[in-house]
């Protein structure tokens, strides 16, 4: 997936860090419609981003129950 997100950003000048972040963000996608491991996953570093992207795809695609499974990033306490 990574190439794929650096072949898709091929024309502009993206730093590295911001690719990864963004393979991040999309690799996280299939676990937040999984629902497992929610603890886990909403400490990822992009998991703020990652359920705002969750929240745009599960109004889009009608899975809004999906969305209440998970915290408001503003909901979770930092180690």
């Amino acid at each position: 997936i990574g190439e794929n997100i650096k072949h898709f950003l091929e024309p502009y000048k993206v730093p590295r860090y911001i690719v990864a972040k963004i393979r991040d963000v999309l690799l996280l996608q299939p676990k937040l419609l999984s629902g497992r491991n929610r603890n886990k996953i909403s400490h990822h570093p992009e998991y703020e981003r990652a359920y705002d992207l969750f929240k745009i795809l599960s109004h889009v695609y009608n899975l809004d129950t999906q969305l209440n499974k998970w915290p408001k990033p503003s909901e979770i306490e930092k180690y």
